[in-house]
């Protein structure tokens, strides 16, 4: 998909180090209530998320910068979506966002309860919260939330 001079197209093994530079950056801005050995173990998940052939990731690119992503670990359990913070609050996300729901009939993801503008981005989004909270004992609350075409 290509509007304006923001498109969206597959992962393809060159975009690693961006991927992982947006992840770096906001990873931390964004979870800012995970200690640092958690913030390490899901950066590791994420490396291995990014080798993983059956890994669905979607790029978005603002001119030709790689901007943002979304990773799904199945066909409906998204795992990540970033955008790099110096393109935030331009609607990207939604765009990306958009895009995903048109092709997706069903998404599922997790999201930290503390993560309040997560929650309010998939809120406005459509994205409807689970009824059951978790969380492991010293770590914060996250629920799922879903959402259907």
């Amino acid at each position: 998909m290509t509007t304006d001079d923001v498109s969206i197209r597959v992962y393809e093994a060159s975009d690693k180090q961006r991927f992982l530079e947006i992840y770096d950056a906001v990873m931390p801005q964004s979870h800012h209530f995970l200690d640092k050995e958690t913030l390490l173990k899901q950066r590791i998940r994420v490396e291995e998320l990014l080798e993983e052939p059956t890994s669905e990731i979607f790029v978005l690119e603002k001119g030709e910068k790689v901007v943002g992503f979304a990773t799904f670990v199945t066909e409906t359990a998204m795992a990540e979506f970033f955008i790099d913070s110096q393109f935030q609050k331009q609607g990207l996300g939604g765009k990306l966002m958009n895009y995903i729901q048109k092709n997706k009939p069903k998404i599922c993801l997790v999201v930290y309860k503390r993560n309040r503008n997560a929650v309010k981005f998939y809120r406005h989004k459509g994205f409807q919260k689970q009824p059951q909270e978790r969380g492991k004992p010293q770590q914060p609350l996250y629920f799922e939330m879903q959402w259907k075409a």
